[in-house]
């Protein structure tokens, strides 16, 4: 099961954690976990490529995105788009992945 994690703060992204493995197949042929894979990888990159500098951490399974300090509009615009296809992903495959909203 993945879990991702995202943490807001009046609508505004403060953290992103994505951690596990689906196991929907064998290692290779799981469909799930390259779609989260290339939704986090895209979303790091996009951050990056966009000039951001916060802290992102990646290992295998595993990513956090803490964007707590940047208030910039664009940057929410990435992490909500990211947050946006997760969620496409968990209503195809909710027995792999689950989204967990927290309001701080």
């Amino acid at each position: 099961m993945i879990n991702a994690g995202v943490t807001t703060h009046k609508g505004r992204i403060l953290r992103i954690q994505v951690q596990g493995h689906a196991l929907s197949d064998d290692y290779g042929k799981d469909l799930v976990c390259a779609e989260v894979s290339a939704v986090t990888t895209g979303l790091c990159n996009a951050i990056d490529e966009a000039g951001y500098e916060i802290p992102i951490k990646v290992k295998s399974g595993y990513v956090s995105i803490s964007a707590d300090g940047d208030d910039s509009h664009d940057l929410q615009v990435i992490l909500k788009t990211g947050i946006s296809q997760l969620k496409t992903i968990e209503y195809v495959h909710s027995d792999f992945l689950k989204i967990h909203m927290t309001e701080v």
